[in-house]
């Protein structure tokens, strides 16, 4: 996500995708509560996979202190599916992954009879096909072939093919795609929030500026969070279902 700014604030550089000055804010939330776990304020022309792999492997091991016997899943888009991660985390007891991963030709090649398959389907039957299945893959990078999930989906506007990246085997692909991968959805909702498009962490000068009006606006989100879930408790008498 890019965050426009409004001026010659720090930090703040041309960034050619999205062809305007911005930032480049990075979000960790909690799946469950919905509270915000790291924001972080990160200059406008920084790759999206710059050190998420060092971030992600410091904060897991920071609620490892307090949390040592908590099963821990990391999900998110392709900019968490950093090779470096992956290696440390198949090391790790109680963490798994499930993490959005870019199609190349070499997956489209796996795949093809696949897609064929269904395609032929849907022109068959004329009904919408959604299919998931699974294999083994190694990417140049990858020290070891990791598990890799596609959904395949033929529907009124064309073909989607999408891939997950991850270590949980022992689940049906299925299961793995739409009930956790998909389920980071709502974590995007939280970004796009209104008290996240105010976007007010772009409108200072400085950069610490704007690092403090990201703190405030998270602190402020997390407070809408936790009362959220108090009221949740109070009319289910706490036995209330989690959302997501």
């Amino acid at each position: 996500m890019n965050c426009a700014c409004y001026g010659a604030q720090q930090l703040s550089v041309f960034n050619g995708y999205y062809g305007e000055y911005c930032y480049m804010p990075l979000f960790i939330f909690e799946g469950f509560s919905g509270k915000l776990v790291v924001p972080i304020l990160r200059p406008g022309r920084t790759n999206k996979r710059d050190n998420v792999a060092g971030l992600l492997i410091r904060l897991i091991t920071y609620l490892r202190k307090f949390w040592p016997d908590t099963v821990i899943v990391v999900r998110g888009d392709g900019m968490f599916s950093s090779s470096e991660f992956m290696e440390w985390a198949n090391g790790q007891k109680n963490l798994h992954y499930v993490l959005g991963f870019s199609g190349n030709s070499h997956l489209s090649q796996r795949t093809a009879a696949w897609v064929a398959r269904a395609e032929e389907q849907k022109r068959r039957t004329g009904q919408d096909v959604k299919v998931y299945h699974r294999f083994m893959y190694r990417a140049t990078r990858w020290e070891r072939a990791q598990w890799i999930v596609v959904k395949i989906e033929f529907n009124a506007e064309g073909k989607n093919v999408r891939y997950v990246v991850t270590d949980m085997y022992h689940k049906p692909p299925r299961d793995v795609y739409a009930n956790w991968y998909c389920k980071r959805g709502n974590c995007e909702l939280y970004i796009y929030d209104k008290y996240f498009v105010m976007r007010s962490y772009s409108k200072c000068m400085f950069d610490y500026q704007n690092v403090t009006a990201l703190l405030l606006v998270s602190a402020l989100h997390n407070n809408m969070a936790a009362m959220t879930l108090f009221h949740l408790n109070v009319r289910t008498n706490g036995h209330h279902k989690v959302p997501f």
